[in-house]
This record gives C-alpha cells, sequence and structure tokens, in this order.
C-alpha cells in the first residue's frame, strides 16, 4: 500500500511517501495506528484524526474519497494524507 503525504507532513516526517505492505484487509483506524507506530510525529495527531475528525481526518482513499476512520482498506489501495482544508 502506498501512503503519500502532503504539506505540513512532508516537513515533519522528511519524507513524501511510505510504502507500508497489508497482508489483510484493515479499517481506516489501523492504518493511523501502525502510522503512529512508523513515526512518533503520528503519535502526536492520531487522536486528533480519531475524534475530531470523524471522517478519518483528511485522508484520500484512492484518488477519489475521503476515508471513514471505519472505511476497510487492502494492499491495492492508495492512501493520501492531506492537511485540513477549509472552504467557503
Amino acid at each position: 500500500m502506498k501512503v503519500t503525504f502532503h504539506e505540513p507532513f512532508t516537513e515533519k516526517l522528511n519524507c513524501r511517501e511510505w510504502e507500508l505492505e497489508i497482508k489483510t484487509r484493515i479499517p481506516v483506524k489501523r492504518l493511523l495506528e501502525i502510522m503512529a507506530e512508523q513515526h512518533p510525529y503520528f503519535n502526536t495527531i492520531r487522536d486528533e484524526f480519531i475524534e475530531i475528525y470523524p471522517y478519518g481526518g483528511m485522508l484520500l482513499l484512492n484518488k477519489r474519497n475521503i476515508a471513514r476512520i471505519d472505511d476497510y482498506i487492502d494492499n491495492t489501495d492508495s492512501v493520501e494524507v492531506i492537511p485540513p482544508i477549509m472552504g467557503g
């Protein structure tokens, strides 16, 4: 699975994407936990993604849909982590 990051995440992580091997389908919430295990920065924002943004924050699934925390993903999916945005 490819996880792509956008600013400010790329600056904090010092990378633009991760490749993760997911053996079975998992909920997006589990992906956030895996990300927190991989990098300490996500420990600080994981709860914010889960609690404040009920739809999983701004996680774009397969370049089409905003992923919800309870959506399931697998190794063929791609996820983009984008900062929260505002519209008018």
